[in-house]
């Protein structure tokens, strides 16, 4: 027992050490988190994706109550980590590892290497009556810009943005009926309503992809949007004047064919045009 402590202690001290050289990168990529509550035990299971292979990744989770590593009580940190390890990266680029939470009740914060500033969180509800939507969600462009919000009675209770290969899972939900909202400038919003959510269950959506092409705003994809691309046709962010970024489609500030060929492929969508 004194050396698993000894070892706690020192890996404490490595993680404050680091935390403004080997976390101090920004975040580039990205995990997701779920939680499952197995008879008196609530299990936390932690993907991550678009690592180096090879690399050693340091896992900091902390529990409810704590805000940042620094402050992590070094004289009895057990009360302010959850979880502490580092976890080698296998070919694939990825890594999965799960492990037994203390179970105590509100939202931890998941730090790891390249991502001290925004950690990553999740919540525990030690009764198990909360759930999550999960899935993935795509769009032209960077897709982390998405917003993702889930409602209930039409009010707002969580928002998101996925990872940049489009995954998402959004936790602490109490057990209900939601619908979830997706949004990006110039793509045609999607909507899912009747949305299950069940205590202690991930809720899957599978994989979305918004259509692009609604510039306006005005969900329909049609000729104004058309000649808004046209209009601007060959500017660059860097020489400004009739640069658009709403017509920048694909978020590579130019205005180009690709975006022109994004509108024309759309031309006359509607978010009725979503299969759910």
């Amino acid at each position: 027992m004194m050396k698993k402590l000894a070892l706690l202690l020192s890996l404490c001290v490595m993680v404050l050490a680091v935390s403004t050289t080997v976390f101090a990168e920004e975040p580039i990529r990205g995990i997701i988190i779920n939680t499952n509550k197995v008879e008196d035990r609530v299990e936390v299971t932690i993907n991550g994706s678009d690592f180096t292979a090879g690399e050693q990744v340091g896992i900091l989770v902390l529990k409810p109550g704590v805000n940042s590593p620094d402050e992590i009580d070094l004289d009895d940190p057990i009360d302010s980590i959850d979880y502490i390890d580092q976890v080698e990266i296998g070919e694939n680029k990825e890594f999965t590892l799960t492990y037994t939470s203390s179970g105590q009740p509100g939202q931890y914060k998941v730090y790891y290497t390249g991502n001290t500033q925004t950690p990553e969180l999740f919540e525990i509800d030690i009764e198990g009556q909360v759930g999550a939507i999960s899935g993935k969600i795509t769009s032209l462009g960077n897709i982390s810009a998405i917003a993702i919000t889930v409602l209930k009675d039409g009010q707002p209770v969580k928002t998101a943005n996925p990872d940049a290969e489009g995954n998402f899972s959004i936790t602490g939900l109490e057990a209900g009926t939601y619908s979830v909202e997706f949004v990006k400038k110039s793509h045609l919003k999607l909507t899912i309503n009747g949305v299950e959510v069940k205590a202690s269950e991930t809720k899957e959506l599978g994989q979305k992809a918004l259509i692009p092409g609604d510039i306006n705003g005005d969900t329909l994809i049609n000729i104004e949007d058309l000649q808004r691309v046209l209009d601007r046709y060959g500017s660059t962010e860097s020489t400004g004047g009739a640069y658009d970024s709403e017509g920048d489609l694909n978020d590579d500030t130019l205005i180009s064919i690709e975006d022109l060929q994004a509108v024309l492929d759309n031309y006359g969508k509607t978010a009725a045009s979503y299969e759910q």
